[in-house]
């Protein structure tokens, strides 16, 4: 049985200016997204071709990247929790 959640939520960030010049920042309604998203997804998120992000997940560098059903035809998939933290830049 696989293990990997179905969906999971996340809630946007808005930035609501403020008429003194400072930006308010709160969380926006939940939205509901599947747990992982498609090769083509993840380029278009991350700015990258779909071939470049195919060929990084077959080197092993998208450490959550699986083929469904294991078939060596099939699509891969990643987890949307490591593409997102991949266009996050790291904190200092």
């Amino acid at each position: 049985m696989d293990a990997r959640p179905q969906f999971e939520a996340l809630a946007p960030v808005i930035r609501v200016p403020q008429p003194d010049g400072s930006v308010l920042v709160r969380s926006g309604k939940p939205q509901i997204y599947a747990a992982d998203m498609s090769v083509s997804e993840a380029a278009k998120f991350l700015g990258l071709s779909v071939r470049h992000v195919e060929s990084q997940c077959s080197a092993g560098l998208f450490k959550s990247a699986y083929k469904p059903g294991g078939l060596p035809r099939s699509r891969w998939r990643i987890s949307r929790s490591e593409v997102i933290s991949r266009r996050t830049p790291p904190s200092e």
